[in-house]
Formats: C-alpha cells, sequence, structure tokens
C-alpha cells in the first residue's frame, strides 16, 4: 500500500511539476509558429520577467511550508505572507513597466502573463498545504487543471487565429475560474489576513531563500535579456527557444529527486549516510540525463527544432547542445543542492553564493552578448552556475564531514 501511494504521489506531482516546467515552452512554441520568431523574442522576455515576479509572489515560502512538518507557522501566517509577497511583486512589476520602453510597448502582453503567474503563486499556497499533508496526488492533480486549463484555451483560440493579447486575457480567466473551484474548501475559512509576530517571522525567515530564489531565477533568464538588449530581435526569438531546454533538464531532475525531498529532510538530522547517499544518487542521474540528452541533440536535435517551432535551426547546434550539456545539468544541479541549506535553515549562506553567481552571471553575459552575441551569454551563464554548483557542493561537504565525523564519535 505505501508503495502504491508513493507510485501515485510520484506520477501526479510529476505531473504537476512537468506541466509547470513546460508551461512557458508549450506557450513560445504557440507564438513562435503562430507569430514569428520576432514576435517570440519580446513574448520570451515578458515570459522571464513574468517568472521573476513569480519568485516575489511565492517568497521562498514554498520550501518553509512544505518542510514544515510540526505546523511551526499556521495557515494563516503563510496566507498573509502571500498577500504581502504579491503586493510586492505588483510594485515591482509596475515600476519595471514605467522605465523599460519595451515593455510599454506591450503592456497587454506582459501584464496577462504576469497575472497568469501571479496566480500560480497564490495557486501554490494551498498546494503546500496539501503536500504537508502528504497528499502529493492531489497538489499535482490540482497544479494540472489550473495549468492545463490555461494552455488549452490558449491553443484552442491560437488555432483560430485571434489576436495574441485577447488570447491570454481569456486563458488567464479560464485559469482563474478553475483555480477558485478546485481550492480545497476546508481551507478559505482559514485565508483570514493576519499582523501577528507569525507573519513576520516567516517572512524574515524565508528572505534569504527568497533573495537566492529570486537571483537564480534572473541568473537563468539574463541571457534573454542581455541578447533582447544587444542582439538583434531575431537573435532574442531564438535564444528564448533554445534556452526553454533548460526547463526540460530542469523538470527531469525535478521528478527525481522532489519526490525525495521529505525523506531528505527526515534523515538530515538522524542519518546523513542516507542523505549523501541519495543526493550522489539523484546527481549521478541527473547528469546521466543530460548525457542522454546532449547525444540526442548532437544527432536529432536541428530535426526536432524545425519539427517543433517550425524555424531553421541549423546555426545554433552549438549553442543547443551547450545549452543542454552544461547549462541544464548545472541548473538541475544548483535546484537539487539549493534544498540543502534551506533544510538546515542556513539561508544567510545562500545569499553569499548566489550574490557570487549573480555578479560572475552580470560580467558573463553582458560582455559575451556584446562580444559573441548567442554563444557569450550562454557562455557567461554556465560560468555563474557553475561558480554556485561548486560553492554549494563545498557546503554539502562541510556539513556531512562534520555529521559523519559525529556519526563515528
Amino acid at each position: 500500500m505505501k508503495l502504491r501511494k508513493r507510485m501515485t504521489d510520484t506520477f501526479w506531482n510529476s505531473l504537476g511539476s512537468g506541466i509547470f516546467a513546460a508551461v512557458s515552452f508549450l506557450l513560445l512554441i504557440g507564438v513562435t509558429r503562430g507569430y514569428g520568431v520576432e514576435k517570440a523574442g519580446s513574448f520570451g522576455v515578458a515570459i522571464a520577467t513574468a517568472q521573476l515576479m513569480y519568485r516575489i509572489g511565492i517568497f521562498a515560502m514554498r520550501q518553509y511550508q512544505i518542510t514544515d512538518l510540526n505546523h511551526e507557522f499556521p495557515f494563516s501566517a503563510y496566507f498573509s505572507a502571500k498577500v504581502a509577497s504579491s503586493l510586492i511583486s505588483l510594485v515591482v512589476f509596475s515600476f519595471y513597466v514605467i522605465i523599460d520602453e519595451a515593455a510599454k510597448e506591450e503592456f497587454w502582453q506582459f501584464f496577462w502573463i504576469f497575472a497568469f503567474y501571479q496566480l500560480l503563486s497564490i495557486d501554490d499556497l494551498y498546494q503546500n498545504r496539501l503536500f504537508q499533508e502528504n497528499r502529493l496526488d492531489k497538489a499535482g492533480i490540482s497544479k494540472c487543471l489550473v495549468i492545463g486549463g490555461y494552455l488549452c484555451s490558449f491553443f484552442i483560440l491560437s488555432i483560430c487565429r485571434m489576436e495574441l493579447n485577447t488570447i491570454l486575457a481569456v486563458a488567464f480567466f479560464v485559469s482563474f475560474v478553475i483555480s477558485v473551484m478546485n481550492c480545497p474548501h476546508d481551507l478559505w475559512r482559514e485565508m483570514v489576513f493576519v499582523r501577528d509576530n507569525s507573519v513576520f517571522r516567516a517572512m524574515e525567515m524565508a528572505f534569504p531563500a527568497f533573495i537566492s530564489n529570486f537571483l537564480f531565477a534572473f541568473i537563468n533568464s539574463l541571457p534573454k535579456y542581455t541578447v533582447y538588449y544587444f542582439c538583434s530581435r531575431e537573435e532574442s526569438g531564438y535564444t528564448n527557444n533554445i534556452f526553454m531546454l533548460l526547463n526540460v533538464v530542469e523538470l527531469v531532475g525535478n521528478f527525481i529527486y522532489y519526490p525525495f525531498i521529505p525523506d531528505i529532510t527526515g534523515n538530515m538530522a538522524k542519518d546523513p549516510g542516507k542523505v549523501r547517499k541519495l543526493i550522489l544518487r539523484i546527481s549521478a542521474a541527473i547528469i546521466s540525463v543530460g548525457c542522454v540528452m546532449a547525444v540526442f541533440m548532437y544527432s536529432s536535435g536541428i530535426m526536432v527544432f524545425d519539427f517543433i517551432y517550425h524555424k531553421d535551426f541549423t546555426g545554433y547546434i552549438f549553442e543547443i547542445i551547450y545549452t543542454v550539456s552544461i547549462c541544464g545539468v548545472l541548473v538541475a544541479l544548483t535546484a537539487l543542492f539549493y534544498w540543502i541549506p534551506v533544510i538546515l535553515r542556513e539561508q544567510k549562506r545562500l545569499i553569499r553564493i548566489f550574490g557570487a553567481g549573480t555578479i560572475a552571471a552580470l560580467a558573463g553575459c553582458v560582455c559575451g552578448s556584446l562580444k559573441y552575441g548567442i554563444r557569450g551569454a550562454i557562455a557567461g551563464h554556465s560560468l555563474a552556475v557553475g561558480i554556485m554548483v561548486v560553492l554549494l557542493l563545498r557546503f554539502f561537504h562541510v556539513w556531512w564531514s562534520g555529521n559523519a565525523g559525529n556519526e563515528t564519535a
């Protein structure tokens, strides 16, 4: 029975994580094929911006809420923190639109995508509650329904050749209705805005992880921004489509490690040796997947991209393989090892690690884009993520060495 539940949880959680990771990829396919590569350039930047605002919206509460097995904070505290972080996200987004001319030109496109990702941020609140209750299956089903409704609406209306902003607006309202209907009824009475100390303490605890989370998303988005602003719109469109491969590798990594997060959390103090074995096996699986995908892209990548996007990617085979084999694997490993400081509540270390990565990414992506175009931006990104992986590995090694010594003693 326990094995059957684990398989059900893994299936639905993987499907939910998969559709979330794939939504930007699928939307870009639809826009590239229906509206052209240049339109995909601005649309990709709109998605990248919405994803950054999404990071502000979730405020790294997910990691703490799903690992809060002893219910240190009530649901009302997490809900209140969500209201505050969503308002902050709206303010930051408004400021970005005011100062950026490109966002002003495509305001409704930027707005409707922003609204959809904020809806996903709010959905995340009660899906995490289900995760706390060990109902990964229900959490995954909830995510599938909301995102699936959005995607179905988007593609059905795209086939009808409707105007893009109208499609995005209708798709958002469909997903909003599904979200409201799908929210567990017993949670409505707990969605009470409170102003006590628990809300401040929850946000204060999550703040370092939020900063690192936001910086991680910023680093992964930076090549899209630098190519968009320093190169042509056509190159920007190709870059956005190629960088969707990062989501694919990270998605597979989520499939592999996410169901083991409760096991890792529970054994951090009890059995560090088991945690080390799990981490090493998961890391090996992620690297293996990256190698397989690199070989596949080398042999069939151009054909696959031509089929998906109806565009010629012959001149970008190096960028495709490099993004999968180097950038993708490093991003997936960073996402995995990120959990260790979070579980140990050593989140302040994350700010230093991701701060170093951000500095490297800014220097590498800006200089690389100006001098070498897309290749330079991708190389700058891999340098930054590589630095973060090394620093996270060092943190994990130091923690395990200290605890292994205590076990032996």
